[in-house]
């Protein structure tokens, strides 16, 4: 039985490939794009060597790859995952400069699946489970980072106008906060909110500590500086509330804090995210920073 070690240096548009014989002598060396024409050229060699694949040892540096998905398919049953750290800790094998190309970086993994494979652990295939939580995981991620960005970008657009509304109550990215900074989304709009009306946004939002209230209340009564409403076009896409009303008379609270104008939000996750004032909506059409979607 003959035995082929393959060293993969991989990247997203071609992979390098070196094919050592049982004693470390190279016997051919590869390159193929990152294709299925590619990964077919690939294939063909190893049956051009008359080596099957199961007599194929296999080293790549990544996990996350369509190649290795090929391999997997195509029988190849002994892959390793070698970790790049491991990689460049050994490239002193072959040399003193610590120089690297593509090429010489395919060769060190093919040495190393010879000589070190028994501190290297086979690759499998993550079960249907395991592949749904991982993709589960990676989107509760993604969400949160989403959440976290489009809370930041409209904390800093507050900051330059209503300083008051990032306080109000405890964290910014609440439905609650989202919800008042729709509902009166400029200092003017909360001027003449009483402590009642404020009373009754919390009730009607649903909003259970109500013990904080006074002190949310003083918060948003705090002075802060004085800030020209026309022309504070925020610079975030955004899009038209699905639950916003049009019509002047279908929504008249909307319309008392807005001049008419339907609700705009960030596009986040559909969370409620910014009105633009009735000043700067008289400036939208010039404004190109701002996109209506919907």
């Amino acid at each position: 039985m003959k035995v082929v070690y393959i060293g993969i240096d991989w990247s997203t548009q071609k992979h390098d490939i070196v094919y050592l014989n049982e004693e470390g002598g190279l016997i051919v060396y590869q390159t193929i794009p990152h294709s299925p024409a590619g990964f077919e050229a690939f294939d063909a060699q190893r049956e051009g060597l008359g080596v099957s694949a199961e007599d194929c040892l296999v080293g790549i540096e990544t996990e996350h790859n369509l190649f290795i998905d090929f391999l997997s398919s195509r029988s190849y049953q002994q892959i390793y995952v070698i970790p790049p750290s491991t990689i460049k800790d050994t490239r002193g094998r072959f040399g003193a400069s610590g120089a690297k190309t593509d090429r010489s970086d395919a060769h060190l993994i093919a040495d190393l699946v010879r000589t070190d494979r028994a501190r290297l652990h086979v690759w499998q295939a993550d079960s249907p489970l395991t592949q749904q939580i991982t993709a589960l995981v990676s989107l509760e991620l993604f969400l949160t980072r989403t959440i976290v960005q489009s809370t930041n970008r409209l904390r800093e657009a507050l900051w330059r106008y209503y300083p008051n509304a990032t306080k109000v109550f405890s964290h910014l990215d609440l439905p609650i906060s989202l919800e008042f900074i729709c509902e009166f989304p400029t200092p003017k709009a909360a001027a003449g909110l009483t402590f009642e009306d404020f009373q009754g946004f919390a009730k009607a939002h649903h909003y259970t500590h109500s013990s904080k209230l006074a002190g949310c209340y003083a918060r948003l009564q705090q002075p802060q500086p004085a800030a020209k409403e026309r022309g504070n076009c925020v610079g975030l896409p955004i899009h038209r509330h699905p639950s916003s009303a049009s019509g002047s008379a279908s929504n008249p609270r909307q319309n008392r804090h807005t001049g008419g104008n339907p609700k705009l939000v960030c596009p986040a996750s559909g969370l409620p995210g910014l009105f633009i004032s009735a000043g700067c909506w008289e400036d939208f059409g010039s404004c190109p920073a701002l996109q209506v979607r919907g």
